[in-house]
């Protein structure tokens, strides 16, 4: 009975999702004890030394620790920093939207960030990472061209819980049908 009531409870605290936000739009999801960083920017001086965070990050890239994966939704330094990219756990796997052309990949090969896998998703496929958690991205507009090739909004969800981060990429029309009919 013990061992049942001690086998439950951990069955409860695994399907929570904790989510730690380290500003702009640097978060943590914590889920069955995997840990998934979005868009990572924990470094200052981006865009040629002109951007800071406010207020200062209390966490630097180097604290960040154990990660399972990194999921960026687009090239802008404040959503993908090389500064921050350069001290994180290269046992994560990186998870971005499979577009064409695909900025962020040719970002990571270029400052030859040799991260374990780099997973490439399609837009509005649903993709089980692990467990119960799935990952889905969404397009920015298409009648904004520069928006439409760099940008990407991200769908979590688990069995409990779904999170959707747009980013800087408002949702269209086929965007919230898409997050309607599926989440």
């Amino acid at each position: 009975v013990i061992k049942s009531k001690i086998h439950n409870k951990i069955n409860l605290i695994n399907k929570i999702m904790k989510i730690t936000h380290f500003g702009a739009s640097t978060i943590i999801v914590e889920h069955r004890n995997k840990r998934i960083l979005f868009d990572p920017w924990l470094d200052d001086g981006i865009v040629y030394g002109a951007w800071y965070r406010w207020p200062p990050s209390e966490v630097k890239p180097e604290q960040v620790g154990k990660l399972d994966y990194i999921i960026i939704s687009h090239i802008h330094e404040d959503h993908c920093s090389a500064g921050t990219l350069r001290h994180l756990d290269k046992n994560a796997e990186i998870i971005i939207m499979d577009r064409k052309p695909n900025f962020v990949k040719k970002f990571l090969d270029y400052n030859k960030f040799d991260f374990k896998k780099i997973h490439l998703i399609k837009p509005y496929e649903i993709r089980k990472i692990f467990s119960d958690m799935f990952v889905s991205f969404v397009e920015a507009d298409e009648a904004n061209y520069f928006s439409f090739v760099v940008d990407s909004g991200i769908i979590l969800k688990t069995d409990e819980k779904v999170l959707y981060n747009s980013n800087d990429c408002l949702p269209t029309a086929k965007a919230i049908e898409f997050i309607k009919k599926n989440f």
